[in-house]
């Protein structure tokens, strides 16, 4: 079933039957419509089990595009097999590529932190409401062909995603609640900017709040988003090309493939000091789709994402270790939850010591934030891990401790009054 679905998720078939029924007039709309069916709509296609030679590389396809941008309406009608009538008005290679990757992107109704925001008794509604703003925009950002306005501080400059706007300031800590599972849940929108800001407007009890979601000004033009986009996707490509030769697709073989396949495409990623890297593409998942470097984040973000394709159940953990911050995921394998480090297994050889571990590995030296509080630390409730590792021989031996620098979190920005 797992192999069926990531090959059913590469093919530009799914597209037109997606399409065929339904006239588009505006792109974005539809693409957000699309992510309320299940998961990207696969279950919902006539056809889920095509054949491998069926695939068609979603690149060459737009690539194909780009050349008939010349053409009158009648040639692209009859010189485009692999996209057929109503997708032929998809003539914006920014929107086309977008729509490809949305193929890759879970109904955020399914996702695991999406669903624990609603479980908090107090502000639930709120976050979920948050939640929902944030990845809306995050799609209209992700298909749009205009360049967003940098912003110039005297301490960062951003681009603005998205905004949520509120009345009381005490709601300013739930809403970075929301934002921060957001961001670290849909690793493919990896221009989120680890920070946020908030705009006032008004005075007393008139004051209005506006929390501005940021990306990062590298990725303010939208060619530089296609480009970044296009990585992204050679990246899946290029899994798939090692996932379909996986022997087997019980979760133990896909959970390990992931873990190999990142730790053989990056090493960690260092600045001229020895600290952890702070250059924007290390924390997420360019680092492994372009760069080959990256810090824990763009590993756990990678994991995650890979997993997505593959319907392995994984989650990212937001924590600490050393003293200093930390992110890795837990993976859920034939019904029991395990820790992975896959930063910490990637050395000059690939180890396995922090791969499937016991909750009682991970808390040596893992510490995941709490729920208790609301703000950039927070981290929705998780799973409870197993109490053996899978390789039950790494519980009765002491687990060798890399000493990778940590990592620095999201940082919170000073207000700004609108003028």
């Amino acid at each position: 079933m797992k192999k069926n679905k990531i090959i059913g998720l590469l093919s530009l078939g799914l597209l037109t039957i997606s399409l065929a029924s339904c006239e588009i007039s505006d792109i974005t709309e539809f693409l957000i419509d699309s992510t309320k069916t299940e998961t990207g709509n696969v279950s919902t296609q006539e056809d889920e089990t095509e054949n491998e030679e069926d695939i068609v590389d979603v690149k060459d396809q737009i690539e194909d595009e780009d050349t008939k941008d010349d053409s009158t309406d009648e040639e692209k009608d009859t010189t485009t097999p692999a996209i057929e009538d109503d997708v032929t008005s998809i003539d914006n290679k920014y929107q086309l590529l977008a729509l490809s990757l949305y193929q890759y992107e879970e109904d955020y109704e399914t996702l695991y932190g999406y669903q624990a925001l609603g479980n908090d008794t107090r502000y639930g509604k709120l976050m979920q409401d948050v939640y929902e703003t944030f990845y809306e925009d995050a799609h209209n950002f992700l298909a749009s062909d205009e360049d967003y306005e940098i912003y110039e501080t005297s301490s960062f400059n951003y681009i603005v995603i998205g905004e949520y706007e509120y009345t009381k300031s005490k709601y300013t800590d739930v809403i970075a609640s929301a934002w921060i599972t957001f961001i670290e849940e849909n690793p493919l929108y990896y221009f989120t900017y680890t920070g946020y800001t908030v705009e006032t407007e008004g005075s007393g009890s008139n004051t209005t709040y506006k929390f501005l979601f940021l990306g990062g000004t590298d990725f303010a033009k939208a060619e530089d988003r296609y480009k970044a986009n296009e990585y992204v996707l050679d990246m899946i490509n290029d899994f798939n090309s090692e996932y379909q030769a996986l022997e087997s697709y019980d979760d133990y073989s896909v959970a390990k493939m992931i873990h190999d396949y990142i730790c053989n495409k990056i090493k960690y990623a260092y600045d001229n000091s020895g600290n952890a890297s702070e250059e924007y593409w290390a924390h997420n998942i360019l680092g492994v789709a372009y760069y080959s470097e990256g810090v824990c984040e763009c590993y756990a973000e990678t994991y995650l994402l890979l997993s997505y394709l593959t319907d392995l159940n994984c989650l990212i953990v937001l924590g600490s270790s050393s003293g200093g911050g930390h992110v890795w995921n837990y993976v859920e394998v034939d019904g029991i939850w395990y820790g992975v480090d896959a930063t910490w297994d990637d050395g000059d050889t690939i180890s396995y010591n922090y791969f499937l571990v016991s909750t009682y590995i991970m808390a040596e030296a893992h510490q995941a934030n709490s729920n208790y509080s609301y703000g950039i630390d927070y981290q929705v409730t998780l799973p409870t891990l197993s109490q053996s590792s899978y390789d039950t021989s790494l519980d009765k031996v002491s687990t060798y401790k890399p000493s990778y620098p940590t990592i620095v979190f999201p940082i919170v920005y000073p207000s700004r009054r609108h003028m």
